[in-house]
C-alpha cells in the first residue's frame, strides 16, 4: 500500500487491502446514507494503533479485551517493543498490520477515549470521519530517512520533520478539539523500555 501524498488525512482515497478495511468503509458508507437520509448523527473515528502507554491502563487491558491473560510486561514486550525496534523484521504473519502498514501510527488509548468523548458530547456535526492518532510516529528513524526508505517518490503536503505523524489529524482538532496529550517518548513503557535495553546491554 502505498500512499499519495504525506500526511495522510481523510481527503486521502480509501483502497482497503482486506476484508477488515473493506468492512470499515462500507461502514462509514452506511453511516453517511442513514445521516443523509433520516437525520442521524454520525461521527466516525479511524483510530490508529491504539497503544496502553501507562501502567494503569495497561494493566485493565490485560485485565480484559483481546490482551487478556498478558501480563503487562509481555504486552508491552509483544507489540510496542517489537514495534520500535524491529519494524518489519520478523514481523508475524498473519497478524496485525505491520507498523510501515499502518504508517507508524500510534494513538495513546487516553486520547482515544478522549476522542470519543468529544464525539459523543458534540451537538454541531451531522456526519464526519475522522483520523485519530497522536503526533508522531512509533518509529525511532526520523521521517526523512524512513521515507526515503519505504516512500521515496511519495510528496508531501506539509511538513513532517523529525518524528511527526503521516497521518493527520488536523480535521478532528479543527471540527472536535481533539488535541493528543500523550506520546509513547514519554510514557510508563518508555521508561520500562529504557531499562529493558540498559539490562540488556549489561547482561
Amino acid at each position: 500500500m502505498v500512499p499519495q501524498y504525506f500526511p495522510v488525512d481523510e481527503q486521502h482515497p480509501c483502497e482497503p487491502q482486506d476484508e477488515y478495511g473493506l468492512s470499515k468503509l462500507l461502514a462509514e458508507l452506511a453511516c453517511k446514507s442513514y445521516s443523509q437520509a433520516y437525520g442521524i448523527r454520525t461521527l466516525c473515528l479511524r483510530i490508529n494503533h491504539n497503544w496502553y502507554l501507562d501502567r494503569e491502563g495497561a494493566s485493565q487491558s490485560v485485565q480484559s479485551g483481546w490482551a487478556r491473560g498478558l501480563t503487562i510486561e509481555q504486552l508491552w514486550t509483544q507489540r510496542y517493543l517489537r514495534t520500535i525496534r524491529d519494524g518489519e523484521q520478523h514481523w508475524p504473519v498473519p497478524g496485525p498490520p505491520s507498523p510501515r502498514n499502518n504508517l507508524w501510527a500510534v494513538t495513546d488509548a487516553r486520547d482515544a477515549a478522549q476522542a470519543f468523548r468529544l464525539a459523543v458530547e458534540d451537538q454541531q456535526l451531522l456526519h464526519e470521519v475522522f483520523c485519530i492518532n497522536g503526533d508522531d510516529t512509533c518509529s525511532l528513524v526520523a521521517n526523512p530517512i524512513l521515507i526515503a526508505n519505504h516512500y521515496p517518490n511519495v510528496a508531501s503536503r506539509a511538513p513532517i520533520e523529525g518524528y511527526a505523524s503521516l497521518v493527520s489529524h488536523q480535521r478532528a482538532t479543527h471540527l472536535l478539539g481533539f488535541r493528543p496529550r500523550y506520546s509513547w517518548r514519554q510514557s510508563d513503557f518508555w521508561e520500562w523500555a529504557t531499562q529493558q535495553e540498559q539490562r540488556e546491554r549489561s547482561a
